[in-house]
């Protein structure tokens, strides 16, 4: 999978994360995930699509209006990509900013996702 074929499947995964009809939500993480795909942050791992969508409405409870915007096009190779994004408010203020990295399956749908929260630490 090269960047091209990823980045339309990155995007509707980081317009699950505000899309507040439950239903739309959950067919939009099937669309881009397997089954058993995990999603790992500092906070919490979730495993599976509805969990996935349950843990997204919480978010979505937690910071009304919030949304991720990619600051970076997707870099990868062999079925493994890295992105960079921020987290922002309604009022488009940046709240959070981050990696993640994220691994397709060979047919072509997220297997997991592991998301950092920040800069990454100087050496």
């Amino acid at each position: 999978m090269d960047a091209e074929t990823a980045l339309p499947l990155l995007n509707t995964y980081a317009a699950a994360w505000s899309e507040p009809d439950s239903a739309k939500r959950l067919k939009m993480l099937e669309a881009t995930w397997v089954s058993d795909g995990t999603y790992y942050d500092p906070h919490v791992e979730v495993i599976g699509h509805q969990a996935l969508a349950d843990y997204m409405h919480g978010f979505q409870g937690n910071v009304p209006g919030g949304h991720f915007v990619y600051t970076t096009k997707p870099d990868g190779h062999h079925n493994f990509f890295r992105v960079s994004w921020k987290l922002l408010d309604a009022a488009k203020t940046t709240l959070h900013v981050g990696t993640s990295f994220m691994q397709f399956a060979d047919e072509g749908r997220l297997v997991r996702v592991t998301g950092f929260f920040g800069e990454p630490v100087g050496a």
